[in-house]
């Protein structure tokens, strides 16, 4: 807060905070109540090859701060550009900081780092397989994005986009026709995907309880037959 204070009294200051936090930023929370009081465990990590069940993803202090930071006079905007821990905020229960992320701190385009796509090689890296980032992949500009949709299509991952007028739609399998340039329209559509993205997760989580509890009415149907 101090630091960016001290900016807004710059003579040449635009009103732009160009990145917040560095790369991985977002996963400055302690990882879990168990690593505040022994460290680091030295046989598993966090997010690799699964999710740790210990896991307390939050997002909760790093997104007060952007919040704090988007007040303070002077201030026009505050971006997040060096990157994210996708793999760790795909694990918070909460979708309050993607929802504010799209719609406050990026330009168009938000930057991450999938590192490879061979699962035994992210095994030696300690990173998640490759089904973590294809969770995650949404394209804004097919036509800047050319490296990505490559990609995309060697690991046969569908791809979603926004398509304008000077793009090849054949290029995508879900095409959003609309203007790539205009930051409002981005914000909003990708906000919309955001909220798709979670409810569908919450839809996957809440799909075991629901078998769970088919299985348990069919078996009590069962037995009531049989006991006729």
């Amino acid at each position: 807060m101090r630091e960016v204070e001290a900016l807004t009294k710059l003579p040449d200051f635009k009103g732009y905070i160009t990145d917040v936090g560095g790369p991985s930023a977002n996963f400055s929370h302690p990882s879990c109540k168990k690593q505040l009081k022994y460290g680091m465990c030295p046989d598993r990590r966090c997010l690799a090859p699964e999710p740790c069940p210990n896991l307390d993803a939050d997002h909760s202090e790093y997104l007060a701060l952007l919040r704090r930071l988007r007040t303070i006079p002077g201030v026009k905007k505050v971006f997040v550009r060096s990157g994210i821990r996708y793999d760790y905020m795909l694990e918070d229960k909460s979708d309050a900081f993607f929802r504010e992320l799209v719609e406050y701190h990026i330009s168009g385009q938000l930057k991450v780092a999938p590192e490879h796509c061979i699962d035994s090689v992210l095994d030696y890296m300690g990173k998640p397989h490759i089904g973590v980032y294809e969770k995650f992949m949404f394209v804004v500009d097919p036509r800047k994005e050319h490296n990505a949709i490559a990609e995309a299509r060697k690991l046969h991952i569908p791809i979603v986009a926004i398509v304008d007028t000077n793009c090849d739609p054949d290029e995508v399998d879900y095409v959003i026709p609309a203007n790539d340039d205009a930051i409002r329209a981005i914000r909003l559509i990708s906000a919309t995907m955001a909220n798709a993205v979670q409810e569908g997760r919450q839809g996957m989580d809440a799909e075991p309880a629901g078998e769970t509890a088919s299985a348990a009415e069919a078996e009590k149907v069962e037995g009531t037959a049989d006991a006729e």
